[in-house]
């Protein structure tokens, strides 16, 4: 009989172990996104590369322009042969006009004109290509 009982015991505590085993953990369920407000607006981060463009003038001649800042308040211009030079931006009656000490680079869509010391130096000039 005593060993009767312990194949009881021991069947009721295999039992009772059963039970205590935690259920398999449920996956967790995949959150939906929040919907956006229309009164929020979402800016694109600023860019730290600036906007450079390649403009074909008359003769074939390649200027290049870089934005200075993402207001787009500077430029830096380079001539065919010629280092960058800075120019600021300047108010206009139409289009984008920049001023240096020798140079103003006009331009208004995608068509531009170089002067320098008051003459015209570069003209017809076309935008081939903008990255940044």
């Amino acid at each position: 009989m005593p060993a009767l009982r312990l194949l009881l015991i021991a069947a009721l505590l295999a039992g009772c172990s059963r039970g205590a085993e935690a259920p398999p953990a449920a996956a967790p369920a995949a959150e939906a996104p929040l919907p956006i407000p229309e009164n929020v607006v979402i800016e694109e981060p600023a860019t730290t590369q600036p906007m450079t463009m390649l403009y074909r003038c008359e003769g074939d001649a390649k200027v290049t322009v870089a934005m200075l800042d993402a207001e787009s308040e500077r430029i830096a211009l380079t001539l065919p042969g010629e280092e960058p030079v800075e120019l600021s931006q300047s108010p206009s009656a139409s289009g984008a006009k920049y001023v240096g000490e020798q140079l103003v680079f006009w331009g208004k869509g995608d068509e531009a004109s170089i002067e320098r010391d008051g003459k015209t130096v570069f003209s017809g000039c076309k935008l081939q290509a903008a990255a940044g």
